[in-house]
């Protein structure tokens, strides 16, 4: 027989759920048992769990973490936009709240969803593009990498 199973919101890989009264009937005319159905969740080809959060890495173009602007993001529902400052790090982990997984219960708000930052490199350039991402290092210096500089001052200082 075919039976219609609740499978509660936020419900993880390898749960139990069930139907009351559906089993084997019980010894000596006894009340029907449960139906037991053990859960398998699929992943999701982006998102990951982290308990009721989830969690994606977003591959984002140098020129946007550079420059700052909005990045289109993954959720359950299809997608979010996020704001990106201008000079955001790679590896730098945003959080959206309320778009991760919903609660067990109707009243618990959804958890969050953490995006890490992945800062894609062009692999290859032309002349003119190289030619700017010189140009444009040679007029941001060190002074726009704070944490290179510093590593590079206390490599000097250890080779003393």
């Amino acid at each position: 027989r075919e039976f219609a199973v609740r499978v509660p919101p936020g419900i993880e890989d390898g749960e139990v759920t069930g139907v009351r009264g559906v089993g084997e009937a019980g010894r000596g005319g006894g009340p029907a048992g449960d139906l037991q159905v053990l859960v398998r969740v699929a992943p999701h080809p982006l998102l990951r769990r982290d308990g009721r959060d989830l969690r994606v890495t977003a591959p984002v173009p140098f020129e946007l973490v550079a420059l700052g602007g909005e990045l289109e993001v993954p959720t359950l529902e299809g997608s979010a936009r996020l704001r990106l400052p201008p000079g955001t790090q790679p590896r730098t982990i945003f959080r959206l709240p309320g778009k991760g997984l919903p609660g067990p219960g109707e009243r618990d708000r959804p958890a969050d969803l953490y995006v890490e930052i992945d800062v894609e490199i062009p692999s290859s350039l032309d002349p003119a593009a190289r030619a700017a991402i010189e140009a444009v290092t040679r007029t941001c210096g060190e002074a726009n990498t704070p944490r290179r500089a510093a590593d590079q001052r206390a490599l000097r200082a250890g080779a003393r």
